[in-house]
């Protein structure tokens, strides 16, 4: 039995799903292997690492993808003609209740081809057909949301990439403004670059507006509420006074197309955001709704 590095519970999940199904599998399958273990295992519905949203063949997890390519980068897991597989004996150190979901979703779904598995996700579950290139699998289009006129904001604190871009699909919004002061992140896909890659990949919009956040600096010193009130009305001076013209761009454009307002604090009362999305609210002459 191979000894593993210290892995996280996805990619020791991704390597039993492996184990348990002969050490190899179609990135496609495995990727619906875990869908399903988030939706039809009792230990999933509660503990799965993973969100999804819908994509080029139904259910996908960017989360997910990138830690197969960090076990293929870390030599654990390699790439074939016919998927990816991993070295027999490995021991993923998962829970028992862990390991029987895994087997449980194995054993009912382990021997379906890609299209089988393909059909029955999208019949079972037909939102995640919604941006599938094998139309010819789906059985009912599922139709794209359009989202009724507003300011929306998001923040995405404690949310990963895929449930924040499952969420902007389900509500039908154009894309993101993204108003940082400094669009970096360390959890994954909410670095600028990274998320504006997805964003594009699920034909949603992404902009970047430095000009309409708060230096991290000046955050820092507004923990109390007092200090947060008053660093918010310096704000929207700011804002009123100096970037009336890039504001006025902005509600014109989500007058047409609405998107999200894009920062990080998952509550909007102690984020700019509210601010802002006030101040466009009035210009637009429309609601805030805060998602």
């Amino acid at each position: 039995m191979n000894k593993l590095p210290r892995l996280t519970m996805g990619r020791r999940l991704i390597l039993q799903f492996l184990t348990e199904n002969g050490a190899r599998a179609r990135k496609t399958c495995l990727m619906k292997w875990l869908f399903l273990l988030a939706n039809e295992t009792e230990w999933g519905l509660d503990n799965s690492p993973y969100d999804f949203l819908p994509y080029q063949y139904g259910a996908f997890s960017f989360v997910a993808y990138r830690d197969i390519q960090k076990l293929v980068d870390a030599r654990l897991v390699a790439e074939g003609k016919s998927g990816i597989e991993t070295a027999s004996g490995l021991h993923a150190s998962l829970s028992s209740g862990t390991n029987m979901a895994v087997r449980e979703i194995v054993r009912k779904y382990g021997g379906w081809s890609h299209e089988h598995l393909l059909t029955y996700t999208y019949r079972q579950y037909p939102w995640f057909s919604l941006l599938s290139e094998r139309s010819d699998l789906v059985e009912a289009p599922v139709s794209k949301p359009a989202a009724e006129p507003a300011v929306y904001t998001l923040g995405y604190s404690g949310k990963s990439i895929d449930s924040v871009l499952n969420l902007l699909l389900r509500k039908g919004l154009a894309g993101v403004a993204d108003v940082r002061a400094t669009p970096l992140s360390r959890r994954y896909g909410f670095h600028g670059s990274t998320l504006s890659q997805h964003l594009e990949r699920l034909g949603l919009s992404y902009s970047i507006h430095p000009a309409l956040g708060i230096a991290s600096d000046e955050r820092n010193n507004s923990q109390s509420a007092l200090a947060r009130k008053e660093l918010f009305a310096a704000y929207r001076k700011r804002i009123t006074e100096s970037e009336l013209p890039l504001v006025r761009a902005i509600a014109e454009k989500l007058t047409a197309h609405p998107f999200a307002l894009l920062c990080l604090e998952a509550d909007p009362s102690e984020c700019h955001r509210s601010v802002l999305a006030d101040i466009i609210a009035d210009i637009a002459g429309l609601p805030v709704l805060h998602l």
